[in-house]
């Protein structure tokens, strides 16, 4: 880490003869069906390199299998570490720590009507209001809601949700934040951003890791999974904050095709997106989103959750999230709005999950750091400080 920033170190990984002319000194051969073959009565040692990409700790680099009678092996295991331009920006000005979304100050008449009717009705915090407080004022930029004015619910994330921001957006009532003093939020898409000096630190207190190589008798490494979900079956996997519609969308939009940017493994989206949430699709013959779930992984375990346009999963989806391997029958149903709630949703880093009686699911950590489906067929994830999913389509 630099700056309480996790920094993404990427490496490549070879084996290699300690003498090219001897086979001996080598790790023995090449196998791609190592987990297999391993234990058989194979002609040769073998192994396999499963390192990918990025570093994560306590992953195998590389596993190998004496064969029997051999007393061992003898080759170089090479490491190349290194820091990805690809993965990490470098800026003084990205607006990490600003809000995405400003009020608009100078609503006129039928704009005001609508953002009252909107607090008043349909936002769910609309029975927070104290004495004093009103709704105008409130929309005007100049009162509170609960002793918080609408840019502080703003900058606090407390409107996000789908639904609510394309609302606001939709009707003129909250505008984006331009940053024009500062880097645009898509120059951070995908990449750590660090600042300068956090990026020169890394000159003075360098970079470091620990690679352990330990040879015990018999089978004892696990085969590492290969990345399918049992609740999401036949999905494909994709971490991105761009707005993306199905096909089943109730808002008339064209459906989002997706022919790039995923995994069929969700292990690889968690490991280049840094998160324990994503999305999961399927898709038809013109790749289109048929079907659409949130995912996460919680102490290890990965689950993905259905959103819908009537609440038709939300049965299934509540039975698997209570279950004993998940939150194990700690999730708060209201009863009331129909909506189950798991995980402290805080921010401390393990996942959560909703489920909303409308057919929305969400995972995530916090407000402002999830992934949705709307149950009018809008699905995509937010950042804190990242630019509003609705800024673009992946094609």
């Amino acid at each position: 880490t630099t700056g309480n920033k996790s920094l993404p170190i990427s490496i490549q990984v070879s084996v290699e003869n300690n003498n090219e002319n001897d086979p001996s000194t080598s790790l023995g051969t090449s196998d791609t069906d190592y987990f297999t073959n391993r234990g058989t009565s194979v002609s040769t040692s073998i192994y396999k390199v499963l390192a990918k990409d990025v570093i994560k700790n306590n992953k195998e680099l590389v596993v190998g299998y004496i064969k029997s009678g051999q007393d061992g092996v003898d080759g170089n295991i090479v490491i190349k570490a290194y820091i990805d331009k690809n993965k990490i920006a470098i800026s003084d000005t990205y607006p990490e720590s600003e809000p995405n979304y400003e009020l608009n100050k100078n609503m006129d008449s039928n704009t005001m009507s609508k953002c009252i009717t909107f607090v008043s009705t349909e936002w769910k915090k609309k029975d927070n209001f104290r004495d004093g407080e009103t709704y105008e004022a409130f929309c005007s930029g100049t009162g509170t809601n609960d002793g918080t004015t609408f840019d502080e619910y703003l900058e606090l994330k407390k409107f996000w949700s789908f639904s609510e921001i394309d609302y606001l957006i939709e009707n003129n009532i909250i505008k984006y934040n331009n940053y024009s003093n500062g880097t645009p939020a898509s120059f951070g898409e995908g990449r750590t951003v660090l600042t300068t000096t956090e990026w020169n630190s890394l000159q003075t207190n360098g970079v470091s890791f620990q690679v352990k190589v330990e040879s015990n008798e018999g089978i004892w490494v696990e085969e590492p999974s290969n990345g399918t979900i049992e609740s999401c079956p036949n999905c494909k996997f994709i971490y991105t904050t761009e707005s993306l519609w199905t096909t089943w969308n109730t808002a008339s939009e064209t459906p989002t095709e997706i022919t790039s940017g995923y995994s069929e493994n969700y292990n690889d989206i968690v490991t280049s997106s840094g998160k324990n949430y994503f999305l999961g699709v399927k898709l038809n013959s013109n790749n289109e989103v048929t079907n659409a779930y949130v995912c996460g992984v919680k102490e290890g375990v990965p689950f993905c959750i259905e959103g819908t346009s009537d609440g038709s999963k939300n049965s299934a989806n509540q039975t698997l999230l209570q279950g004993a391997n998940l939150y194990n029958n700690s999730c708060i149903v209201d009863t009331s709005e129909g909506d189950t709630k798991c995980g402290p949703w805080d921010n401390s880093g393990p996942v959560s999950a909703d489920v909303v009686f409308l057919g929305s699911v969400e995972a995530g950590v916090g407000d402002g750091d999830l992934c949705q489906v709307a149950s009018y067929g809008l699905f995509g994830c937010y950042e804190s400080g990242a630019v509003d999913p609705g800024a673009g389509v992946v094609h």
